[in-house]
């Protein structure tokens, strides 16, 4: 079963994503409570704005931003042993 123990949800947000606030609300609506955070290479003001609207927490990833090193540091901040990237 499908739990916040052994479960996560890791949004990955890249700039000023118009469709980021809507991968939010989908996320934390599904019927499944489950952990989420939201990581990203390209931080800013609209990306933290709704970490802090929704109560979820923003992991930085330092150095040059990539799809691949990107999903892979999303796959590594989870603390869980089922991962799903919401893009």
């Amino acid at each position: 079963m499908i739990t916040k123990n052994n479960h996560t949800f890791v949004i990955c947000a890249y700039q000023e994503s118009p469709y980021l606030e809507e991968c939010i609300k989908s996320v934390c609506n599904q019927t499944v409570t489950t952990s989420v955070v939201i990581v990203t290479s390209t931080e800013n003001d609209h990306i933290r704005e709704l970490s802090k609207k929704y109560g979820i927490e923003l992991l930085i990833k330092k150095g040059e931003p990539g799809i691949a090193s990107d999903w892979n540091f999303a796959l590594s901040v989870a603390k869980t042993p089922l991962v799903t990237i919401a893009h």
